[in-house]
């Protein structure tokens, strides 16, 4: 075995102490060294770094974080292996929401490394290693100290917003954290996440902001932030260690083999496509959640494909599947690294229904597609100040709340764009009309089986059934009689 470095990322240990690098555990110091043994070489620096990225995939947070490759293995199976992140480290799970775009600046500052007195502790240890722990492979010599930080801007890219010109605000945002004369006008749509080593003390910073002078004012004063922790050192951020195989003595240590690099890619990239499909079903989920007064199967439809059910039997199913690969993860990494063989924990993924392209090709079905353009449109409606009759509303009772005494009503039974040219002429003939009135409904005849019921005073109007009016606009007035009427419009 040879020497290895692991990143901290917010876990905490001190010279001495012990590490199981088949597990990626630090394990306490047990053999209670003489201070005279501990005494440490002291090398300060003050090193800084700063990196951009874009996007939330662990390949690139890793790459940016130092993470070595050994540790991002362990990191998706870290609670079955006995440890946690914290600090700036909850970066790492920090993802992305469906149609959000991030940006994130990184800051390292590295202050001060400690030194194990190696040789001397050498002798101390032979003569003692009765007491060593029995799983551990290395001994941490040398500690780096220091800070690190992550500040990044999130944007969403909704309905008529430009990408471009997000991706521009995006860096803008990161851009004016660096700058000394700051002008820039920021845009209170755009959150920043902030995650850093000092969560025990934040005073009272939280990790979600759409305020830009509370971050830049953190990010200005980090340096001097790290030099209020641990007498001027700020936090360990990565361990340097040495394997116990090293002492060349009688005792026999644990081995610690290394999973090939290859592979630890590919269990990397198979977990960042999990998480990407479980939010992109979830979000979709809630959204679907949150609309489903238009989007629901009547009861008397027996045949319709409830759309919810079906994404909510994805999401299990993605659970499922990755919480058996993180357990199928800590028995391969065990294995590997003690016996150096195990079989792949990847191969089945690409037959699997949680497959990524499987989840995407289930997402595009017709139902989910129809039911996800049906809630943009009339989200897009409702934002043109068009009112949707929900079950159980009635049409005359809303008109009158209003005081109207003109509006138009669309019947509409929607269809995707090209699949129905009534409905699309008449969506064109309506967007026109909402802008030259400002009171319009929107009646979906496919919630509404029996328009008898949408009306508290069904004697007033003689309109037709719900499958003649389908895709027709009509127009509500109050006649020179000062009586409501409804009129064919188009």
């Amino acid at each position: 075995m040879t020497d290895i470095t692991r990143q901290a990322l917010g876990r905490k240990a001190s010279i001495g102490d012990f590490y199981d690098a088949r597990s990626d555990t630090i394990i306490e110091n047990t053999l209670h060294f003489p201070e005279n043994l501990l005494a440490v070489a002291y090398h300060s620096f003050d090193n800084k770094s700063l990196n951009e990225m874009w996007g939330d995939s662990f390949e690139e947070k890793f790459r940016h974080l130092q993470v070595e490759d050994e540790l991002q293995a362990s990191y998706h199976a870290r609670y079955l292996l006995g440890f946690d992140v914290d600090g700036h480290a909850k970066f790492i799970f920090r993802r992305q929401k469906t149609q959000e775009i991030f940006y994130t600046l990184l800051y390292r500052h590295r202050t001060q490394t400690k030194r194990l007195n190696y040789e001397k502790s050498q002798i101390f240890i032979a003569n003692n290693y009765k007491e060593l722990p029995a799983d551990a492979t290395h001994i941490i010599t040398d500690i780096d100290y220091g800070g690190v930080a992550t500040f990044t801007v999130g944007g969403m890219l909704e309905d008529g917003v430009d990408k471009s010109e997000l991706k521009e605000k995006l860096c803008k945002t990161i851009n004016s954290l660096k700058e000394d004369n700051w002008s820039y006008d920021f845009d209170e749509n755009l959150t920043i996440y902030l995650d850093h080593d000092f969560s025990n003390d934040n005073q009272g910073l939280h990790d979600t902001f759409n305020d830009l002078s509370i971050v830049r004012e953190f990010y200005r004063n980090f340096n001097m932030k790290i030099r209020t922790i641990n007498n001027g050192i700020g936090v360990p951020i990565a361990f340097h260690m040495q394997p116990l195989e090293m002492l060349q003595m009688e005792q026999e240590f644990p081995k610690a083999f290394h999973v090939p690099p290859s592979e630890i890619k590919r269990i990397t990239d198979m977990f960042d496509e999990l998480e990407k499909s479980k939010i992109e079903v979830d979000t979709l989920n809630c959204l679907f959640a949150e609309y489903a007064y238009c989007i629901s199967v009547p009861k008397e439809d027996t045949l319709s494909v409830d759309s919810r059910k079906l994404l909510t039997d994805i999401s299990t199913d993605l659970d499922l599947f990755a919480g058996d690969r993180i357990e199928a993860l800590q028995d391969y990494l065990l294995k590997t690294r003690k016996e150096n063989s195990s079989n792949s924990i990847v191969d089945c993924y690409a037959s699997r229904e949680e497959h990524r392209s499987k989840v995407i090709e289930k997402l595009q079905s017709p139902k989910i597609r129809i039911d996800t353009e049906k809630i943009n449109y009339i989200k897009r409606l409702k934002g043109s100040g068009v009112i949707y009759l929900k079950k159980g509303q009635k049409l005359d009772k809303e008109i009158e709340a209003l005081n109207c005494r003109h509006c138009y009503i669309f019947f509409g039974r929607f269809s995707l764009p090209g699949k129905e040219a009534k409905f699309d002429e008449h969506r064109k003939n309506f967007d026109k009309l909402i802008q030259q009135n400002s009171t319009a409904f929107f009646v979906d005849v496919q919630m509404h089986k029996d328009l008898k019921e949408i009306f508290a005073k069904q004697n007033l109007y003689n309109l037709p059934s719900a499958s003649q009016i389908g895709n027709q606009i009509w127009r509500y007035c109050v006649n020179s009689n000062g009586k409501p009427e409804l009129k064919f419009d188009c």
